[in-house]
Parts: C-alpha cells; structure tokens; sequence
C-alpha cells in the first residue's frame, strides 16, 4: 500500500472499480481491508482515493483515470533510468530535464559517465 498523504477531513475523490468518483471527506485507512483500504467519513471503503483539487474536480462522476503527476526530481538525486518500457533499468544521478526534447527528457550521469545522457522514463531510487 502507498504511503497516506491525507490527513483527516482532507477533501477528496474515492471510488473502486465498479463506480464513478465521489466526493468526500477522509477519515482514515483500514489497515485490516488491503482492497478497499479507503475510509471517509462517512464509513464507507474505497480502493482508489485521491485528493480532490482543480486539477481533477473534472473527474466527479466518471470512471476516469486521474492525470499522471510527474515525480520532481532534483540535481543529484538517485535514480533509475531506461530508454523505453522493454530496457532494464540503469542506476543513475539525475542532472536534469531535457530542454530539446519532450520524449527523451530525462539527462542522467550513468555508469560513472560525467556526460549527460538522455532517458525516456526515470523514477526514484533508492541503491
């Protein structure tokens, strides 16, 4: 289960896979229920929660999946890189986003290389 980021009575969106989000009010999480570990205030149990805020106030009443938050990264914070979702992941120190290009965005310093490379996907480490 992923870290809790709400505190209660933090405003936000819940939902499981068989309905649309709703709105409510976070109480806390079930640690005994790891499929619906959810809790608002109002006792109910949902799988996904997510907070609620303008950036997904659209989603109420759909099934909608959220937007995708990129992680922030910061000069020299350990990493993992690859080119694409087939390649192995390579240690790496992040140096940073890639002006040129939208695609292979990440720059690194891999493999002891004091060259920028460039990376598809990169996500935190912890080596």
């Amino acid at each position: 289960m992923e870290e809790v980021k709400f505190q209660p009575f933090d405003k936000v969106l819940v939902r499981d896979n068989s309905c649309s989000w709703k709105c409510s009010f976070f109480s806390h999480i079930n640690t005994e229920n790891s499929l619906f570990p959810y809790v608002v205030i109002n006792g109910g149990f949902y799988q996904y929660c997510i907070a609620y805020n303008d950036e997904t106030k659209h989603l109420i009443n759909t099934m909608d999946n959220p937007p995708e938050s990129e992680p922030e990264f910061k000069f020299g914070d350990k990493v993992e890189v690859r080119w694409y979702g087939n390649h192995p992941w390579k240690k790496a120190i992040f140096s940073r986003i890639n002006p040129r290009s939208d695609d292979a965005k990440f720059l690194c310093f891999v493999d002891n290389n004091f060259c920028e490379t460039p990376f598809h996907q990169c996500r935190h480490a912890d080596w």
